[in-house]
């Protein structure tokens, strides 16, 4: 039986698999928003409700248990079969899992947000312990939902290790303290400490001064200081890249020289460590001698993010090279994913993917520009014309594949798109006086032709470079991309809901406001469907960002830029 055929029969290639499983991510992307600040009362109210902490913990590993599950069930290609249920349940525990979904946001909301000390009340326990156990029945439920009877049996052993080797990620990063997050935690702050000092004193001009306050050790250098924390001390970034080197590694262990490829895979670990070392050096190198604003505000916040993306993406490019794979994948001349890609014949993955690549390219390189500048930035971003003037060289590079978006014209349809985007995010952006009042009160003290030439820049690159990028990227690049990549194999409909849904939610995860943003998303993927054209939904985004800076020049509430 082909590819193709095993996965319509069933789960979560069908099309009913994948509409499910699209409408599982975005109830946990609810979840993850709604529970923000929610859960802090539990480390900071004592050891009476450590079990409730445990309990909470306990809900984030079976998440990731189960996430992970039907992650390599997908990749191992046993997805086909009977389901986990009868056929005939399923319409019940669907509605089942939506009334679960209903009850676990109802109790959501009323647990309190932030910390405090002292104990907590019996009442306002019970509440916590209810909440975890209707995530729990929401698992559960979503799990038997999206995976196939085969799920649980014939799992390989790479498969296994690469479960609970998530399942210890998780566990890891949920403990908010504790004896092994301890013992990890000191061994790298003190680690990374001794070289951070030995990289600054390579390039440094002033002689380090290192003391200790509440605990954590404080580094000074002239008039400049950085503490140095867990946080610090990038552990989070060392288990993100040991964990997706690991899953690579474990999932295509079979096609890999498997000594050179886990030696790749903990010199990535390695190189992680040090790039962070070489941040915090540096750090301290341009807070002493240049600027304490763009160090802490530029270069701290952006660094770090830069040198792990580069690092793991050039780690799997080096992995993908002869070196690294086995003399048998060698002859057989193709790779497990190789296999997966058949399936689509003449309009597989590739094809796709090259098709996408333009429209996702530019925006990228946009973002990259944004990162690298804020490097060099301070609280606030007065180097935004730069980035604005390179997103319009970049327009301009990509004028033919802008210009064909706009062929066949624009419809009324997308500026009342754009008018209606506007409104609801007004709705859903909620005023800052904070911000309104820090931003103006930064314009204000700065000299009136400055101010002027950055509010026009600000205003014409939100509202033109903006638009044409993010709406290249999303709406004619990933939304096409996941339409083609599920319809051979779910059919249409199914297909286009989960484009649509997949394709806003990252544009979401580019905003502020996750849920703003997806709304809006959702609201130009509709109008490119209907209208089959991309040039309206850039119109739509257009108008909707143009009205935006309108109102945050014109009433000042600056927060929404």
């Amino acid at each position: 039986m082909s590819f193709v055929s095993d996965i319509s029969r069933r789960a979560i290639g069908g099309g009913r698999g994948w509409l499910f499983l699209g409408l599982i991510l975005l109830e946990l992307a609810v979840f993850r928003e709604l529970s923000a600040g929610r859960f802090l009362l539990l480390s900071t109210a004592g050891d009476d409700v450590s079990w409730l902490l445990a309990l909470h913990t306990s809900t984030k590993v079976s998440l990731s248990a189960g996430m992970a599950l039907i992650f390599v069930t997908i990749v191992e290609r046993r997805f086909a079969g009977d389901p986990a249920i009868p056929e005939t349940w399923l319409k019940v525990l669907v509605a089942l899992h939506a009334a679960v979904f209903v009850v676990f946001l109802l109790l959501l909301s009323g647990l309190p947000q932030g910390g405090q000390a002292g104990p907590l009340e019996a009442g306002l326990q019970r509440r916590y312990a209810l909440v975890s156990a209707v995530f729990l029945a929401w698992q559960l439920s979503g799990f038997l939902i999206l995976a196939p009877a085969r799920c649980l049996r014939g799992l390989k052993a790479t498969s296994v290790l690469f479960v609970v080797a998530v399942m210890g990620a998780a566990l890891i990063l949920s403990m908010n303290e504790g004896a092994l997050l301890s013992a990890i935690g000191g061994s790298l702050e003190t680690a990374t400490l001794v070289l951070s000092l030995a990289i600054y004193g390579v390039f440094g001009r002033a002689v380090p001064d290192v003391f200790t306050y509440e605990g954590l050790p404080i580094v000074q250098v002239g008039d400049f200081a950085v503490q140095v924390g867990t946080a610090c001390a990038g552990y989070q970034g060392m288990l993100a890249s040991a964990t997706i080197m690991g899953a690579l590694v474990l999932l295509e262990w079979s096609s890999l020289r498997k000594a050179r490829a886990l030696l790749l895979a903990v010199t990535t670990v390695g190189v992680v460590f040090l790039m962070n070392s070489v941040r915090i050096a540096i750090l301290l190198h341009i807070g002493e001698a240049y600027s304490e604003e763009v160090a802490v505000n530029g270069f701290h916040s952006y660094f770090g993010t830069l040198s792990l993306l580069a690092i793991i993406a050039l780690a799997m490019l080096l992995l993908q090279l002869p070196a690294f794979r086995s003399a048998e994948a060698a002859r057989r001349g193709t790779s497990r994913l190789e296999q997966i890609r058949g399936a689509w014949g003449q309009a597989g993955p590739d094809r796709l993917l090259a098709d996408a690549a333009p429209y996702l390219l530019p925006l990228a390189a946009y973002l990259c520009v944004v990162m690298i500048v804020g490097l060099f930035g301070t609280g606030f971003n007065w180097l935004y014309p730069v980035s604005a003037l390179i997103g319009f060289g970049i327009l301009f590079a990509c004028r033919r594949m802008i210009r064909a978006e706009f062929a066949d014209g624009v419809g009324p349809g997308a500026f009342a798109m754009g008018v209606l985007v506007f409104v609801f995010w007004l709705m859903l952006i909620p005023p800052d006086p904070d911000a309104d009042r820090l931003f103006n009160d930064t314009l204000g003290a700065a000299p009136a032709l400055a101010v002027t030439a950055w509010v026009l820049m600000r205003a014409l690159g939100s509202s033109i470079v903006v638009p044409v990028l993010e709406e290249l990227a999303f709406r004619a690049g990933l939304m096409r991309l996941l339409s083609g990549l599920l319809e051979p194999i779910s059919g249409r409909m199914p297909a286009v809901a989960v484009s649509v849904l997949g394709s806003s939610f990252a544009f979401g995860l580019l905003h502020s406001n996750l849920w703003a943003g997806v709304m809006a998303g959702i609201g130009y993927a509709i109008l490119t469907l209907r209208t089959g054209r991309v040039g309206d939904a850039i119109v739509a985004h257009a108008v909707t960002n143009f009205l935006i800076a309108l109102t945050a020049i014109g009433i000042e509430r600056w927060s929404l830029w």
